[in-house]
């Protein structure tokens, strides 16, 4: 009786090991992972991710993933964090040289001809915020000009137009609704 019972608990412990094969995305376990293990300084928001933009950032094909946004000893950086359990967490380069809230800031100058503000988002937080490369192509065509530094757009979305933020020279520049360069 005591060898099946082992049996049983070995098995059972095997089943139930192999069944937790997927992260779950709440955020305080996400942000937690990245100031204990990864000691961030800064959590600014945490973004889910398609598939192309996995490609991009990390190489490789992820479904489901999703990537915190912060800064680490000062310096911008991007956790990458796939939806299986068994492939690692990456830390990877932060696409601009403005963090997020010089870049919230950056949209909140933004004017028309007028003096009216072009940005309006009452939360004023990063929940409007989509982490992408599917806008790129729109922008560098709109923008034949421009040499841009990574294929990483940062998404504003607002009640009234897009907003879309990426580098060009080592500097933030923002694209509206029809991917022209503002300010």
């Amino acid at each position: 009786m005591k060898k099946i019972m082992i049996v049983f608990v070995i098995f059972s412990s095997v089943f139930l090991f192999s069944c937790q094969v997927n992260r779950v995305f709440d955020l305080q376990t996400l942000e937690a992972s990245a100031y204990q293990e990864f000691n961030f300084d800064v959590v600014y928001t945490t973004k889910a991710v398609d598939t192309e933009t996995a490609i991009y950032l990390t190489g490789e094909r992820y479904l489901n993933a999703c990537v915190i946004i912060g800064q680490k000893n000062g310096i911008n950086q991007m956790l990458f964090f796939p939806r299986k359990v068994a492939d690692p967490i990456i830390l990877i380069d932060y696409p601009f040289n403005s963090s997020l809230p010089q870049i919230l800031a950056m949209l909140v100058a933004l004017e028309d001809n007028q003096g009216n503000s072009l940005y309006y988002d009452p939360a004023m937080d990063y929940g409007n915020l989509a982490v992408n490369i599917s806008s790129m192509i729109e922008i560098q065509n709109a923008n034949p000009t421009l040499i841009f530094d990574s294929q990483i757009v940062f998404e504003f979305i607002t009640d009234g137009a897009n907003f879309y933020v990426a580098s060009v020279d080592g500097l933030c520049k923002i694209f509206g609704n029809e991917f022209q360069l503002l300010g």
